[in-house]
């Protein structure tokens, strides 16, 4: 099996991250042909497509392009645009940013150390974690429907809804004017600190030891 061409050995052997690299690139490049050749027979054929939802759809088809292939370094999501994509890995020096009036639904999001999302529009989370900084601007909303573990900083200055699941701060923080929404059913755990005004309507736990701060205000309806 050592020498078996499954083995991961030489798998990396065989190819490198130079070559999956290379093989992501070339996947990406694919995904834009193809994105061109599709918009372009969808704008000459359908009455009801113009040069903006050209424009509009091809710019969000390459973000997805993009993000699937794991070779952007900023994705921005322009107001009245919507983007959904599975899995983002947003490594350091990375940069999503959601304009107002923006959507963007993220299925899985990991945010490492360095890396940077920034939400003035909607944001859809469903699960993932995040080590680098989320920051939640006035008027925008930040929607977690699964578990989501924040070991640094939130920044919320809007509203921020745990609709299901657990958010778990692992010694991280919730800072900021805004809100936190915590629906029936779900459930806000950890070591962290909130300075956010937070509406329970779930479950507020700490396990042995653990100490969860708030020095914003509390409304427990549970």
């Amino acid at each position: 099996y050592i020498f078996s061409s499954r083995a991961p050995q030489v798998l990396e052997l065989a190819i490198g991250w130079r070559g999956a690299l290379s093989e992501s690139i070339k996947g990406v490049k694919f995904c834009i042909w193809f994105s061109v050749a599709w918009r372009t027979i969808e704008f000459i054929m359908s009455s009801e497509r113009d040069l903006v939802n050209f424009l509009g759809d091809f710019s969000m088809d390459v973000a997805k392009a993009v993000i699937a292939g794991g070779v952007a370094t900023a994705i921005v999501v322009n107001g009245g645009k919507s983007l959904t994509t599975n899995v983002v890995n947003n490594n350091a020096g990375g940069d999503i940013n959601i304009a107002s009036q923006g959507e963007m639904t993220i299925a899985n999001l990991t945010n490492n150390s360095g890396a940077s999302v920034t939400n003035s529009g909607t944001l859809d989370i469903t699960t993932g974690s995040n080590v680098g900084t989320i920051t939640n601007n006035s008027g925008a909303t930040t929607n977690v429907g699964g578990d989501f573990t924040n070991s640094n900083e939130i920044a919320n200055a809007g509203t921020v809804n745990v609709n299901a699941g657990t958010l778990t701060l692992a010694s991280g923080s919730v800072t900021g004017t805004g809100t936190m929404n915590v629906a029936q059913n779900a459930t806000l755990t950890g070591t962290g600190s909130v300075a956010n005004a937070v509406v329970n309507e779930g479950t507020i736990s700490t396990a042995n030891g653990d100490t969860l701060t708030f020095t914003g205000d509390v409304d427990n309806y549970n």
